[in-house]
């Protein structure tokens, strides 16, 4: 899955469309600005509920489901892929990428 915006390339390696509504796994986005690539997960609210509900049935990771962090997280309200380039475009406008996406390259790298 492939996004354009006038400054911006942004891609899934998901080898699976999308998913619908809100309630699918979480997706990895990469996003390409000039010569650097940055990554970030994008969940959603009822994702990240189930996520910790299974942590705190299965897992004393993060205080049996108590907290959850990803270093990289953007919070949607859907998967979809309007939603997904809407947020893209807005956080590239606004000078947001580098600071919440993580750096995975560069051309120079």
């Amino acid at each position: 899955m492939r996004f354009y915006g006038p400054n911006f390339e942004a891609w899934t390696f998901a080898d699976r469309d999308l998913p619908a509504g809100t309630s699918g796994p979480d997706v990895d986005i990469h996003v390409q600005l000039g010569s650097d690539c940055y990554v970030a997960t994008f969940y959603t609210v009822e994702r990240l509920r189930a996520i910790m509900d299974e942590l705190a049935d299965n897992s004393p990771q993060f205080a049996n489901g108590s907290y959850f962090i990803d270093e990289s997280m953007v919070i949607v309200r859907s998967l979809d892929e309007e939603t997904i380039a809407t947020t893209i475009a807005d956080l590239v406008a606004n000078g947001q990428i580098p600071k919440i996406f993580t750096k995975c390259g560069s051309a120079s790298e």
